[in-house]
């Protein structure tokens, strides 16, 4: 909420006496504008924002510059406003909303380039050097890759399986026992592992952009609690690329 009260030590609690009227404008995700009336000119109050104080609050009152807020009651955000007129508009922004947007448009940008490198780019190869004989040959990993044993296949998606469900849920933990086991039976679907991972990221940052312009989960402490949906998103890429280095893992002992 917003207030205004009459000017006096900020950490004393609301004092006595007459306070401009407070109205409020607009408010947004990362702003609110506000009408104050009724003010005494030259006679300085203190406009509060009900909210916990932080110094990326930045205020502006008739295109004057408040600048920071100062600590009041205890928790709140509070400027100190010197009136020129009895009517007049004052806004006030949370400044870090910048960069969390511009940190979300690049996490999802290169969460775009990753996948893009990875599907416009089935040609990569991998160098595996036989100890043997000192040789290296190259090749596609899932090309080149063996097709593991029933037992060693069962091994890996029940792993899968019961890691993913005890971290994510069952409907994670299924989806990728079941990338698992095409992975492992049959290895050209290795690539599957590969894009799904960054698939998922992609969907968990588009996820959460895609909120935060839809529900504008406010820019508070608890800001990550509103986007509770993305992190099985997450919980499948790592997921998966634990159950590749599995795979890998099993294939070499196959070799042993």
């Amino acid at each position: 909420g917003l207030a205004a009260r009459t000017a006096g030590d900020p950490s004393a609690g609301p004092t006595v006496g007459a306070a401009p009227k407070v109205t409020p404008v607009s408010t947004g995700r990362d702003r609110t504008a506000v009408r104050v009336s009724g003010a005494t000119p030259g006679t300085p109050f203190w406009l509060v924002l009900d909210q916990s104080q932080n110094l990326g609050w930045r205020a502006s009152a008739g295109g004057r510059d408040l600048g920071g807020s100062t600590l009041v009651d205890g928790y709140a955000n509070g400027w100190l406003v010197t009136p020129r007129s009895a009517s007049f508009t004052v806004s006030m922004q949370w400044m870090p909303q910048r960069t969390v947007d511009a940190a979300l448009l690049l996490s999802v940008l290169g969460a775009v380039v990753c996948l893009v490198l990875i599907v416009a780019n089935p040609r990569r190869r991998t160098v595996v050097l036989n100890v043997d004989d000192g040789t290296a040959t190259i090749g596609a990993p899932w090309r080149d890759a063996v097709a593991l044993g029933v037992a060693r296949t069962a091994v890996a998606t029940v792993s899968v399986l019961a890691v993913g469900s005890l971290l994510a849920g069952p409907v994670v933990g299924g989806v990728a026992a079941i990338v698992t086991l095409l992975a492992a039976r049959w290895p050209r679907t290795r690539i599957l592992i590969a894009v799904i991972p960054a698939a998922a990221v992609v969907l968990a940052g588009s996820y959460v952009t895609w909120r935060q312009w839809r529900v504008h989960v406010p820019p508070t402490f608890e800001w990550p609690l509103g986007f509770t949906r993305a992190h099985l998103l997450g919980w499948a890429a790592i997921i998966l690329l634990a159950a590749t280095g599995l795979l890998d893992l099993l294939a070499r002992r196959r070799d042993d």
